[in-house]
């Protein structure tokens, strides 16, 4: 009887240790909200290259990455001084938009720009770069910046890595 037990409960270890090692396919999830933001505007730009502005920071807000708690706005913008660039004008954009969350201290801003045909992208998202600062907020600041484009369509923002994980 005991070899019996014995053979059985090895049985069943032997089991259970196999039925860890099964391919279960993952979803690969981005590593930082820039990262996930990012993937939704490129993936919307792509498949809508004739969206505005507006159009695409009203589907990237829609991301799982942001928690509806965060109640986020988007809002057209003009050239001019806009939150996270402290002195510095943005301009040369014919579009843009803002989506912030409407609390004011979570460092979390992001813009969409589409700038004119012919225009130099490249200059432009520099300028943002060099321009930007992620302690725009008195008493928090953004861990990330994450600028790119499609085209003439220029995705920026400054968050932190994770909401899980920002105060």
């Amino acid at each position: 009887m005991k070899k019996l037990f014995t053979v059985l409960l090895c049985g069943l270890i032997a089991m259970s240790l196999l039925s860890g090692c099964g391919s279960k396919k993952t979803e690969e999830t981005p590593a930082t909200v820039g990262a996930a933001l990012l993937n939704s505007f490129n993936e919307y730009v792509k498949a809508n290259p004739e969206a505005t502005a507006m159009d695409i920071a009203n589907n990237v807000i829609t991301n799982s990455v942001i928690p509806a708690e965060l109640s986020l706005m988007t809002m057209e913008i003009e050239a001019g001084y806009l939150n996270g660039f402290d002195n510095f004008e943005v301009t040369g954009f014919e579009q843009g938009a803002i989506f912030a969350p409407m609390m004011g201290t979570i460092p979390f801003v992001g813009y969409i720009f589409t700038l004119p045909a012919g225009a130099d992208v490249q200059a432009f998202m520099d300028s943002l770069t060099q321009n930007a600062n992620l302690r725009w907020n008195i008493c928090t600041a953004a861990d990330e910046m994450t600028v790119s484009n499609v085209d003439n369509t220029v995705f920026f923002v400054m968050a932190p890595l994770s909401f899980e994980t920002a105060e």
